[in-house]
C-alpha cells in the first residue's frame, strides 16, 4: 500500500516561470583600513605656515542711553 508522505511534495514552477534561485554567497568586505601613521593633511593646508590669526573681538556698543541713577534719599 502506498501511503502520502506527511511533507506536502514541491510542486514545479508554472512554465515560463523561472524558479528561484539562491543568490550567491557573498564576498566578506573588510572592514574599513584605518591608515597607520602620521595624520594626513588636508590639500591646501601647510604644516609651516603660522597659526590662523583670530579676528578681534567685535566691539562693545554703547548703550543707547545712560545709566539711570537713582538719588539718595
Amino acid at each position: 500500500m502506498c501511503s502520502a508522505s506527511s511533507s506536502p511534495r514541491p510542486r514545479a514552477p508554472a512554465p515560463g516561470i523561472m524558479p528561484p534561485v539562491a543568490a550567491p554567497p557573498r564576498a566578506a568586505v573588510p572592514a574599513a583600513v584605518v591608515p597607520v601613521g602620521p595624520p594626513a593633511v588636508a590639500l591646501g593646508d601647510d604644516p609651516a605656515a603660522p597659526p590662523p590669526v583670530p579676528d578681534p573681538p567685535e566691539p562693545i556698543p554703547p548703550e543707547p542711553y545712560p545709566p539711570v541713577r537713582i538719588p539718595p534719599p
